[in-house]
């Protein structure tokens, strides 16, 4: 099987590869679109992408793409605690003069580098492995934010570990594919929806899942992109699509939104 990920290696997305499917052929793509397409062009079989995080919230270039790509759908998820080092071709924090990473994990170690750095220079790179491509490139004097597996890629001294602010800090990815997941057991719906712009509308399609006990995991607004005002609701829900109270919910839900899509259901991913 064919799995791409977002690459390029190094990254927490290849790290999410890894935990979901060590065997399969790994094949990176440098853009989400690019990965989601790969799946829908029948490149790969299935591909994987982050979807939201517990301190940044979510991917919104996720959502929009899954949204545009019809017949795909998510067929599982893969939770991974993020881990940030500070990594460089240095042996010593003295040495360092500027911090390089993606514009997230800057975010996610800010009060750290404060305190270990106070004055560097911050700069941005489009993903942590190019951070880390571009400390091994450049030289003394840079530093970046990196994963441990990206330092042993690049050649990097690992200066300081788990530079992350928050403990709790977790990525949650999703797993894209042509073909539906036929698992049952603990899982979760995801749902996709539409609804009339006018007062109740929105309360109506939760009240569904409220009344029927079904526990909602997860609710997110998009602009529709067609009228000022009009939103796109994403909903992850506790529970099969084919349990009894769950098809009467999605049922309901159906019958009162102007725009409804199942796009998976799927295990709950684990720590």
């Amino acid at each position: 099987m064919k799995l791409s990920f977002l690459g390029p290696k190094g990254t927490f997305t290849e790290e999410a590869c890894i935990k979901y499917d060590s065997v399969s052929e790994h094949i990176e793509y440098p853009t989400i679109d690019m990965v989601v397409a790969s799946v829908r062009d029948r490149k790969t079989d299935e591909g994987i992408v982050p979807i939201e995080n517990s301190i940044e919230g979510s991917v919104n270039l996720t959502l929009d793409t899954i949204l545009e790509e019809q017949e795909l759908f998510i067929k599982g998820e893969v939770l991974l605690p993020i881990r940030h080092n500070l990594v460089s071709k240095c042996s010593d924090l003295q040495e360092i003069e500027i911090v390089i990473s993606h514009p997230h994990a800057l975010a996610q170690c800010y009060r750290h580098i404060k305190e270990l750095l106070p004055g560097v220079e911050i700069a941005t790179a489009e993903s942590t492995a190019k951070a880390a491509f571009i400390a091994s490139q450049e030289g003394r004097g840079i530093a970046a934010i990196a994963t441990l597996r990206a330092a042993q890629l690049y050649d990097l001294n690992v200066l300081v570990r788990d530079i992350q602010d928050f403990d709790n800090n977790i990525t949650r990815f999703i797993v894209v594919s042509r073909e539906e997941n036929s698992v049952r057991g603990d899982c979760k719906t995801s749902i996709v929806f539409s609804t009339e712009n006018k007062p109740g509308s929105l309360y109506n399609v939760l009240k569904e899942f409220a009344i029927r006990g079904l526990n909602l995991t997860k609710i997110e607004s998009r602009p529709s992109k067609k009228s000022f005002g009009e939103y796109i609701f994403f909903v992850d829900v506790d529970g099969h699509k084919d349990d009894e109270l769950m098809k009467e919910a999605l049922k309901a839900v159906r019958s009162i939104t102007s725009y409804f899509r199942i796009l998976g259901c799927y295990p709950k991913g684990r720590l």
